[in-house]
């Protein structure tokens, strides 16, 4: 299995929304939580891969 990079950077940013005490941070974690659950419906494979490759398979 190949590593997703940009669900690994989703997950970080929920971790640092999570501890940092900011007004909007609530805001900032609702959109990344409903952009994971989009993914997790959506997408079987990752995000981040290139239109290129795609192509090539």
């Amino acid at each position: 299995m190949k590593a997703c990079y940009c669900r690994l950077i989703l997950a970080l940013l929920v971790i640092v929304f999570a501890w940092w005490n900011v007004s909007w941070a609530a805001i900032a974690l609702t959109v990344i939580g409903a952009i994971l659950a989009i993914m997790a419906l959506k997408y079987d494979t990752c995000c981040c891969k290139s239109k290129c490759e795609e192509k090539k398979e």
